[in-house]
This record gives structure tokens, sequence and C-alpha cells, in this order.
């Protein structure tokens, strides 16, 4: 009877929520280049090595990287992402040359979101500012700045019409009235109207004279679009409407975008590209701009407008989404998925081998013949001359080009494919270290970048010495091949002592350690007997309240030093840093889904059962009822 009590209880406490749609899943924001992931770090230290002010957000969105390209992708028109001036692999395959606005609007690829909306692609000075937080930081701007953004466009060191105030000035003071970045609403304004003054914004357009739209509201695509946009400047009376001179229209415009987006969490032009953030409880569909490389580039002319005022050295800060599931090398630009590294063989007599793809304006290198051996690492590079050509790897190391119907990855002379003598498990043993699908700096292309102590199998050492370095030949987490300088590899992992003997009366647990957020991710059964067991260096042991503890239970919160190294303990299920699972725990995690009561960073890990990086949910609480009634035994992944 009291173990019916007990699960009516934990029941009582799971029910009330299970409506939360798990599918919606809030962002969690939580700002250091260590709470990235892996794949994104060796690109951030190095913004904060040159820029020590700026700031790096990691916004978990806690959706999976496949739903969300589906639904970018898979509308009923293909119409949410556009792409203008493109053509081959970027544009959508089932709508094909099919206008979808303007004369030359076309629907996007599947690839082309993908390479668009993965942020790993766009983590450099240049590039990291659609991704620059939007809210206003009083005393951070300047006329200057704004000037520089709108230059080259009419607006630039201009008095705005109907006024006696320069447009730098209307914008200045329509950001610190909305309370949004200004430089922010003068890229947009200049993205939207152009430089040279759109039908919008001119006060003429026939039969809607005396009416402004810097921002284009309203102006849906199509026939007619610049007239609906001037109509929905004067109907009503929100945001200062009817926008009846430019000044009224730039503020009112300024202070729609602060509810409609910055409000809501779309605080990057990211987010009001791609509606990834569902503060407002909906997702893929309140969209500013249909143009996928809108957001790129406008956060590449504020860039430039920073440069230029040498401003570059200021505190800024980025939020960088990350989604789960992501693929562990950045999505490819469409047109260069053609990056491989693989083994080929000749399939035929006297063929030839050339310096440049082409049999015009080439030269003859060497002459292959069948079942001669080579490393491709981009096919069908280029259609040329009536062939496609691919981009192999020649013995010495040579970057040379070969018809591609004549390689197979079949030796025609075995019927066999490419069998490796080593396999072994090597550790990188550095930070940032690239990977590339070939040998050498030159004539390769970066895949992605490591850091220390990634695990990689060794199939190949030192087949080739080029550009001072020896390079291995590796097989990256998701099967692909790929090329490393030699000296960057060990068969050991790094900084670490050797596992001590076991003693048959402590209790071993399986615990995560994360090297990089210096964290411990551990069962319920931890303990500082089972810690020690695990790793014979660990020593330091203290509480959540930072009070030295020798013995017995580990709670979240808890520190403990492995090698010189703190680390943080997160117990999957101890909220309360108490140690234990108990009724306790999912009470206080209940409050916290709900948004009834605050807790910790490190009790929110805590909570994330499932290990997928999101804030806690239904499901989390779930698997704690059922650890606590012995129905599971939640494990670390």
């Amino acid at each position: 009877m009291k173990k019916l009590l007990i699960i009516l209880i934990l029941i009582a406490l799971v029910l009330p929520i299970l409506g939360i749609n798990n599918n919606v899943s809030a962002s969690v924001r939580i700002t250091g280049i260590e709470q990235f992931p892996a794949s994104y770090q060796p690109y951030l230290r190095a913004l904060a090595a040159k820029y020590p002010n700026w700031t790096f957000t990691a916004m978990n969105t806690g959706l999976n990287w496949n739903t969300v390209l589906y639904y970018e992708y898979e509308d009923e028109y293909h119409a949410r992402n556009l792409v203008q001036g493109r053509s081959g692999d970027w544009i959508c395959s089932v709508c094909g040359y099919k206008v979808k606005d303007g004369s030359d609007w076309y629907h996007a690829s599947y690839a082309a979101i993908a390479y668009m909306m993965d942020p790993r692609n766009f983590l450099t000075e240049e590039k990291i500012f659609q991704f620059e937080n939007l809210k206003y930081v009083a005393g951070t701007y300047s006329l200057e700045v704004i000037e520089n953004i709108l230059e080259g466009s009419f607006m630039h060191n201009s008095i705005i019409d109907l006024g006696t105030k320069k447009y730098s000035q209307v914008i200045l003071e329509a950001g610190n009235e909305a309370q949004i970045n200004p430089y922010h609403i003068a890229a947009r304004m200049r993205q939207e109207i152009g430089a040279t003054r759109s039908n919008s914004v001119t006060g003429t357009y026939p039969g809607k004279e005396g009416r402004y739209n810097y921002f284009n509201i309203g102006a849906t695509g199509g026939d007619g679009a610049i007239g609906r946009g001037l109509d929905w400047a004067v109907a009503g009376t929100e945001y200062g409407k009817p926008w009846n001179t430019p000044e009224k229209s730039i503020k009112g415009g300024a202070a729609w975008l602060e509810s409609k987006y910055i409000y809501w969490g779309q605080d990057t032009l990211y987010l009001q590209k791609y509606d990834v953030e569902d503060s407002d409880g909906d997702l893929y569909w309140y969209q500013y701009m249909a143009n996928i490389e809108a957001a790129l580039y406008e956060g590449q002319n504020i860039y430039y407008s920073y440069r230029d005022a040498g401003k570059l050295s200021n505190a800024i800060n980025f939020v960088i989404p990350v989604f789960n599931g992501m693929p562990s090398i950045a999505s490819p630009r469409p047109g260069t998925a053609s990056v491989y590294t693989e083994t080929v063989y000749i399939n035929d007599t006297y063929v030839n081998i050339r310096n440049a793809p082409g049999t015009s304006g080439t030269m003859v290198v060497t002459q292959a013949n069948t079942g001669d051996r080579f490393v491709r690492i981009e096919r069908a590079v280029i259609h040329k001359d009536g062939y496609s050509w691919d981009k192999i790897v020649l013995p010495n190391g040579t970057k040379a080009y070969v018809v591609t119907d004549y390689l197979s990855t079949i030796n025609p002379k075995t019927g066999k494919g490419e069998t490796y003598s080593i396999n072994e498990t090597v550790y990188v043993k550095e930070d940032g270290i690239s990977v590339r699908n070939g040998p050498g700096f030159s004539n390769t292309t970066i895949i992605t970048a490591y850091n220390k102590n990634q695990k990689l199998t060794r199939i190949e050492q030192s087949p080739y010495y080029l550009d001072g370095s020896t390079w291995d030949r590796v097989v990256l987490p998701d099967g692909q091949h790929a090329f490393v300088e030699s000296k960057y590899l060990s068969t050991n992992v790094i900084g670490t002592t050797p596992p001590p003997v076991l003693d048959p009366s402590v209790k071993y647990v399986d615990v995560k350690k994360d090297d990089i957020a210096r964290q411990i991710t551990a069962e319920v059964d931890t303990t500082v007997e089972s810690l020690k067991a695990k790793y014979g260096s660990a020593t330091g042991f203290k509480n959540a309240k930072g009070q030295e503890i020798t013995t017995g239970n580990l709670g979240t919160g808890s520190k403990v030093t492995i090698d010189g190294v703190e680390y943080t303990i997160i117990k999957l299920g101890d909220i309360d840093g108490d140690g234990l699972l108990t009724a306790s725990d999912l009470i206080l995690l209940r409050r916290n889904i709900l948004n009834l009561e605050a807790i910790s960073d490190d009790a929110k890990k805590a909570g994330n059962i499932s290990g997928n990086g999101a804030a806690p949910s239904a499901g989390d609480l779930v698997r704690m009822v059922r650890q606590i009634l012995g129905l599971e035994a939640i494990k670390v992944n």
C-alpha cells in the first residue's frame, strides 16, 4: 500500500506537465566557448585570441538538426527560403528555375539551406556578425559607425526628407527609443530599400503619395509588393502610424522590429532569418526575409562598418545556435560536396594523368595503367572538354587530375577494394588541429578541426612527406577518411594517468569526463570512493558549498581535482545537490519546467537525463520516476 501511494504521488508530479510539447524545446543560452560543441570551438578560440573583448553565447535550441532542415525546406511551396543570382546546386531540384519573386528569385535547395543554416560555416570575423546580439547596450554606439553602414547610399551624410536631422541621428535615436542596436536598424534599412532609394521611401509612389516604409513591412512578395507595404504604413495607429514622414517610418519600424522580433528572442540577424527560437510558441514561421543570404550580407555590412571605424576591439556579444544531432563537420557549400578522401584504382591502360582538369592547355604529368592505386580527394570537380575530372594524389604527394570514368574504388586486378594493414586508435594532441581531405597544406581542403583527445582511427602512417610534415591517413568519427599531420597524433590519451587496479570492495560506476567544459557527468551511485577507483589521481573533493569531503556520496555541484584540473560533478537526477535522487528533486525540476522556480545551470544539466544538451523536459522527469521505482537505471550517455 505504501509503495502504491508513492507511485501515485510521483505520477501526480509528472502528469501536469506531460502535455508540454517536447518537439518544441525552449532554448537555453550559456556564455563561454566551452559551452559549444567541439566542432565550433577552434573557430571561436581563434576569434577570442584576436578580439579578447568578444564573448560567445551558445544558444542550445533543443531542436534536432534534420528536423529543422525538414521544416525550412519542406513547406507546401518550398517558399520559405529563396536565392538570387545562384544556379546549379543552389536551386531546389523539385521546383527548378521557376521564378518565385521578381524576375530571378528561385526556391533554395536543401543543400543551400543546410549550408547557410550551419553556424560553423560563418565563424570568421567577417561573417560572424549575423550572430551579433541586437539588444541595446547603452553608451556603445556612434554616429561614425552608422554613417559607415550608410556609405554609398542616398542616406549617407544626408539630411532626412521632411526634417532637419541627418539619417544617422534619427537612426541613433530610434535605437535608443526602441532599445535595439542602431547598427542593426541602419543595416536593415539599407538591405531593404537599397542604395539608390526604393519607391517605398520616395513619398511619390502613384496613388500612395506621402507614405514611407523604410523596412518594407507588409510588402509581401510578388507584383504590387511596394503598394501593399505603403498601405500597411498608414493602416492603424500602432508603431507611430501613419508613417507620413521618413522619421516616423524609421522610428516606428524600429519599434516594430523590437516588438515582433527582439522581444521574442529573435535578437540576431540569423534568428530573424531562421525562426528556431520558440519563445513565441511557434517555429519556422516568423521569418523576416526569404533571402537565405540576407543575414550574412547584413552582418558583413556591419562588420565592415565596425572595421572602418576602428571599433572591432569593442565588447561585442554573439549568440550562436547549437542543434542536436548536427553532423561532425560543417555542411558543405553547394557545389563543393565533391570533396572525398578514398582509395581508387585505374581501370584502363595508358591513362593520362594531367596537371589540371581538361585536355586542352594542360600537361600530362604521368601515365597510369590498370590497377594503379591513387587517393582521390575530389570527385567530378569540374566538367571540361567533354569529361568530368577528379583530383587525385600521386605517390609523391603531387595533386593531379584524371577523367572520372577511368577510376574505380574496386581494384580491377583483384576484384576487391582497399584493405589497410594498420587499424589503431589515436588521439589528437592539441586543440584546433585541422584535418584535410588530402596530405599537405596546398591544394587540399580543411574538412574540420578537432581538439585535444579527440579519438580517431589511423589506417596509414606517414605515407606522405609534404610541406615540412609527414601526414597520416585517419578515419573520422563519422567514417569519413582524412589526413592530419603525424606530429599531432598520439596512441595515448593526453594528460591522463593509467587506470588504477580495481578494488573489489568498491562499486564502479560510469562517468563522462569533459576536459573542455571541465565537468564530470555521473550516475546516481557515484561516490568519492568510486571516482578515486576510476581516476587514481582524483583528489581535493569538495561538496557544493566548497567544504572538503573525504568519503561518501557526491552531489551535483561537487568538485574534484584530477591531474591538477578541477572538475564539477553533474549527478544525473540530483537537482538539489544532496547526492540523492528523491521526490524533492522531482518537485524542484517540475517547478523549473513550469517556469515557477529557477535552478542553477548545474542543476539543469543534472535534469537533462537524455543527455541531448537541451533544457530538462517531462520525459526526463518520467525517467527519474522510473529510477526511483526501480524500473530503470539511469546511465551516462
